[in-house]
């Protein structure tokens, strides 16, 4: 009769339908199982990149404290070289005042002879002195400076010592002599630095000065 094949069809129908939604949830399962695997992938990957930046992070602070576990082992290199030096450099010598010497060792001996009297002999004996390579000073500037190694390290130290007692020695014609540590090209150059200060400083007669290492003093 017409209503058993309206039924049979409708139960065809709800076979056919069932089968398509166990299809759908064999999909929606197989989906879910996928997205569960991405999901711990994700979790892996950024468990992975936070350990990474981790990493990345301590190489940074790593490199950052042998920078400056390097730079105060330089610092210390700069520093022994410069304590271990004999060498002084004299300034307010007018340019030509040695030429009658023999040579600027005998020259510089004879001067510090003049300017320190207790020491003298084999306690005052140049190893080598020159005058500095640099430009000819401008007008109001001082003189050329003249570079002098000392074969005495204790000597080098008493001349620096009682240069700092009394800041300028007067030597003849009424000239003003300053004697300085000879120091490394590294702290001459923090020096250079205050070259703007020291000169307006000089505009207004006021006195200038370094402590070592390199701290200008007015």
């Amino acid at each position: 009769t017409d209503n058993r094949k309206i039924l049979e069809e409708l139960k065809s129908m709800r076979t056919s339908l069932e089968g398509k939604i166990d299809f759908l949830a064999t999909e929606i399962e197989s989906t879910k199982n996928i997205s569960t695997e991405v999901q711990k992938r994700l979790e892996n990957v950024e468990e992975r990149m936070s350990g990474a930046e981790f990493d990345v992070s301590q190489l940074l602070l790593k490199n950052e404290e042998q920078a400056k576990e390097n730079n105060r082992l330089w610092d210390k290199i700069i520093d022994f070289e410069a304590r271990s030096r004999r060498d002084i450099r004299i300034f307010g010598i007018p340019e030509g005042d040695e030429k009658d010497a023999p040579d600027m060792e005998s020259f510089v001996k004879d001067l510090l002879t003049q300017l320190v009297p207790w020491l003298q002999g084999e306690a005052l004996a140049v190893e080598r002195a020159h005058c500095t390579l640099q430009g000819r000073p401008r007008p109001g500037q001082r003189p050329w400076a003249i570079v002098a190694k000392l074969q005495n390290f204790k000597s080098k130290e008493e001349i620096l010592r009682q240069a700092r007692d009394i800041r300028n020695f007067e030597w003849k014609a009424g000239h003003r002599l300053q004697i300085y540590q000879d120091l490394p090209k590294e702290l001459l150059d923090k020096h250079k630095k205050f070259d703007r200060v020291q000169w307006i400083c000089r505009d207004q007669s006021l006195q200038t000065g370094f402590r070592y290492p390199a701290l200008l003093l007015i």
